[in-house]
């Protein structure tokens, strides 16, 4: 036991330094899986912020997949996001640089798959049976004011097809397990996609063209995010047409809650590519929700329409990836920065396969958040966490009381989580 030393507030000599806090953290983003590997984007502060893909599974040393000077990065719809795709062993992604997109093959060969830098390309999905990838297309060499949105097909022997177009705006294309169905979402001036989105539909035939397009859900201040194919082939959509953002089976022109609760299963699509649940089999999600700013994990069962919490030692969860048996996600909590972190679904055991804080302040030098609810205008209530001072070394005199910041998130469309910030913690452990 040590006796802690009486000092004002704002004057306790802190561990954490301006110097550790300009370093910042390794970005980590877009966790994915492909086969047993685990895949998930990294940001390289050495290299100029450069981002590469690093894979590896659990207990191995991971392994970067797209070498300098490539940067796996895409500014469609100008925030970017689903930069890159892992499948069959090859990696697709999409090339800052020059926007071009390009195919890693399991060799370590690297190709490009386009050739107009002045068309990008994001949200990537492989077509197996016809040999393509298709993917969310921005044309900026139209000539038009501003740039026109499509659907497309990239074949792996370089042919291009468009699929669809006449939307402001494209996401999500999402194909059915057996190739026959492409689903995505769309939208126009001037919904935002947290406002308002569509659901679309179509047949793909032999040719690779869609067939029997049809809308099935949205518009009308509707936002739906996230289609996911279930491995049987059922479709699955995040919907908030009841006030919150919960997880619906799409039966045509009706969608069905499978897992009601006032909480929310997506998040504003500010970009491309985020993933809150995913099926580690037919009849089982997986699935990262918020609940009162907080997140948190839990596994449904389909076919009893019950849900059990997934244990974890963390509060805030980025994209999640669902495989056979288990799950890699960005997770974070008060003491840890953002981790990928590996689950075994039947066992419970978590491996960290990377990390975006090498060496954390010491727990005890770190401010734990509380939860504070107040009510708000027209009868809501507002949200926010208190961080108390905290140094294991020192304590104020009885009668202080501690300065206070107060920060407010970044609008409308953000949120704050409880996730470790030395930011916050510079200040907090000075009191």
């Amino acid at each position: 036991m040590h006796t802690r030393k009486t000092a004002p507030y704002g004057t306790w000599a802190s561990p954490i330094s301006a110097a550790w806090l300009a370093a910042g953290v390794l970005p980590l983003a877009s966790p994915r899986l492909d086969g047993g590997t685990a895949y998930w984007q990294q940001g390289l502060p050495a290299e100029g912020g450069r981002q590469t893909v690093v894979g590896g599974k659990p207990h191995d040393v991971p392994r970067q997949r797209v070498p300098a000077p490539y940067n796996v990065r895409t500014r469609v719809h100008e925030y970017g996001g689903g930069a890159y795709l892992p499948a069959g062993g090859a990696l697709y992604f999409s090339n800052f640089t020059d926007n071009l997109v390009y195919v890693s093959e399991a060799d370590g060969n690297i190709r490009a798959l386009t050739q107009d830098g002045q068309q990008r390309h994001a949200d990537f999905v492989l077509d197996r049976l016809r040999g393509r990838l298709i993917a969310v297309r921005e044309d900026h060499g139209m000539g038009g004011e501003e740039p026109v949105n499509s659907l497309v097909a990239l074949g792996l022997d370089g042919r291009q097809q468009l699929l669809t177009s006449g939307y402001d705006f494209y996401a999500a294309p999402r194909l059915s397990p057996d190739g026959r169905h492409l689903a995505w979402l769309c939208w126009n001036h001037p919904a935002m996609p947290w406002n308002e989105t569509e659901l679309w539909l179509a047949d793909v035939d032999s040719d690779g063209a869609l067939q029997r397009v049809r809308k099935l859900a949205g518009g009308s201040g509707e936002s739906l995010c996230q289609p996911v194919w279930s491995p049987d082939g059922v479709l699955y959509v995040v919907s908030d047409r009841s006030g919150w953002w919960n997880i619906h089976r799409v039966a045509e022109q009706v969608l069905v809650p499978v897992c009601p609760m006032a909480a929310e299963f997506g998040r504003p699509q500010w970009v491309f590519g985020q993933s809150m649940y995913g099926f580690a089999s037919a009849h089982e999600i997986v699935a990262s929700y918020i609940e009162q700013g907080e997140g948190k994990l839990l596994r449904l069962d389909l076919r009893k329409g019950e849900w059990q919490a997934i244990a974890t030692p963390y509060t805030d969860f980025q994209d999640i990836a669902v495989g056979s048996g288990c799950v890699v996600v960005v997770a974070a909590s008060p003491t840890q920065a953002a981790q990928v972190v590996h689950i075994q679904l039947a066992t419970g055991e978590m491996t960290v396969l990377a990390r975006s804080l090498a060496e954390p302040p010491a727990v005890e030098h770190l401010s734990v958040p509380q939860s504070l609810h107040y009510p708000s205008g027209e009868g809501r209530s507002a949200h926010a966490f208190y961080y108390p001072p905290q140094h294991a070394g020192y304590q104020a005199p009885a009668a202080e009381l501690p300065p206070l910041i107060v920060t407010s998130h970044g609008g409308p469309t953000s949120m704050a989580s409880n996730s470790l910030k030395l930011g916050i913690q510079y200040w907090t452990s000075r009191g």
